[in-house]
C-alpha cells in the first residue's frame, strides 16, 4: 500500500479523536467553532530509548495518517497537557511512558488485524453500539471507520468480509428491523416511526420498507394487529 504523502495529509478529526501524522507532515487546521487542539510531538527514538522496540525506527507505521479514537490515549494526552509545572516532571515521565506503550500496543493490534482481514469482535462491537445509538440520524462511513482505526476504504472492505454486506446495507437493515418493532406500537404514527429510524420523509421510509419486506408500513402494521 502506498504511504500517504506527508505534505498532503488531510483528515477530519472530531472531538476526542486523534490523528497520528508522519514526521515532516504540515499541520493545517480549520475549525467550524472555537476549539482547543493538543499537539504532541514524539521523536521516533523515544520508543527505542524506553525499550519498547528493538530498533530505533518508529513502531507506529500502522497508525500513520489514520484518525483514531481511544479513551486511554485521550486521557493520557490530557494529563500531559495539564501537568506543566516542574513538580510534575516525574509524573509526566510516567504518563509519557504509559502513552508510548499504549500507542505501540494499538499499532501492533492494527498490524495483526490488517493481515487477518475482516473486523475484530471489538471493532464490530464499537460499530454496532455507535449505529444503534444513532439510527435516527445520518451515519457516516468515515465516522465508523475512525472508530475502528481504519481508513474508510479498508473499513468498508473489512466490514463486508465480516458481515457479508456493505456498511450502508447493514445500517439500512438495522433501521428497518427497528422500524418493524416500532410499527407494532399503535400509539406511534408512521411519520414518527420513519423519523425514529432516520428517514426524513414518510414516503422515503415507505419505499425502503416495501423494498425490504414486500409490504407497506401500513400493511405490516395491520397484519400485526
Amino acid at each position: 500500500m502506498e504511504r500517504p504523502d506527508p505534505a498532503r495529509l488531510k483528515a477530519c478529526v472530531a472531538p476526542d479523536y486523534y490523528l497520528l501524522a508522519p514526521a515532516g507532515a504540515d499541520a493545517v487546521m480549520a475549525a467550524h467553532a472555537a476549539q482547543d487542539v493538543l499537539l504532541l510531538s514524539i521523536p521516533p527514538e523515544a520508543f527505542y530509548r524506553r525499550g519498547l522496540v528493538g530498533n530505533p525506527g518508529c513502531p507506529l507505521s500502522p497508525l500513520r495518517g489514520r484518525v483514531l479514537v481511544d479513551p486511554v490515549v485521550t486521557g493520557l494526552v490530557e494529563q500531559l497537557a495539564q501537568s506543566s509545572s516542574p513538580e510534575d516532571q516525574a509524573l509526566n515521565a510516567s504518563v509519557l511512558d504509559t502513552l508510548l506503550l499504549t500507542l505501540v500496543r494499538i499499532a501492533r493490534t492494527r498490524a495483526r488485524e490488517a493481515t487477518r482481514g475482516g473486523l475484530t469482535a471489538r471493532q464490530l462491537g464499537v460499530v454496532r453500539e455507535h449505529v444503534e445509538a444513532r439510527l435516527d440520524r445520518p451515519i457516516r462511513n468515515a465516522d465508523l471507520a475512525a472508530l475502528t482505526g481504519l481508513s474508510p476504504f479498508h473499513f468498508a472492505r473489512s466490514f463486508k468480509e465480516s458481515m457479508g454486506m456493505p456498511p450502508a446495507g447493514w445500517i439500512r437493515l438495522r433501521r428497518l428491523t427497528v422500524a418493524q418493532r416500532l410499527l407494532v406500537q399503535p400509539e406511534r404514527s408512521i411519520t414518527d416511526v420513519a423519523a425514529a429510524v432516520g428517514y426524513d420523509s414518510p414516503s422515503r421510509f415507505a419505499r425502503a420498507f416495501r423494498d425490504a419486506t414486500g409490504v407497506s408500513p401500513s400493511q405490516f402494521r395491520r397484519a400485526q394487529a
